[in-house]
């Protein structure tokens, strides 16, 4: 079974486990962004659902599957680009902070992970006392390994 599929059959998992519906069109909408590597705009899932489903969906309803899929912890938004990604540890079942690094050259996604000690650690040499981080995921912006080696 490749890696959409299995993402498929979790996420209908999730969805049985939390009493919610995974309806065709939050399938296909999962489908999406589990085929592309590249953050989207509700936009442009909206643009990719109608492509590929010949039907209608408003880019409110899109917002509103997102805000779902974020609640079941299925995709990640990037704020900083006011984007979507699908979850790639969707199975992972310890606690952790993410990290999105962000590629400034090419709009690459990579997840990473801070175990929550860690997290807090580096919470307690960068932020002033008394302030707490309240949104994750955190999100780095720089460049990727690939772009530093086509610009050397």
């Amino acid at each position: 079974m490749n890696e959409v599929n299995t993402a498929i059959k979790k996420a209908e998992q999730i969805f049985k486990e939390t009493k919610n519906l995974f309806s065709q069109k939050r399938k296909v909408i999962f489908n999406i962004l589990l085929e592309t590597n590249q953050p989207l705009s509700a936009y442009e899932i909206t643009e990719r659902y109608q492509n590929k489903t010949n039907g209608k969906i408003a880019p409110m309803s899109v917002y509103r599957i997102m805000d779902l899929f974020i609640t079941l912890n299925l995709v990640h938004k990037i704020n900083s680009l006011n984007k979507f990604i699908a979850c790639a540890h969707i199975q992972c079942q310890h606690a952790h902070d993410l990290v999105l690094l962000i590629c400034q050259k090419c709009s690459s996604i990579t997840e990473s992970h801070f175990k929550q000690n860690n997290a807090d650690d580096v919470s307690d040499q960068i932020i002033p006392k008394g302030f707490k981080l309240s949104t994750t995921p955190w999100e780095i912006q720089g460049i990727c390994s690939a772009c530093q080696v086509e610009i050397s």
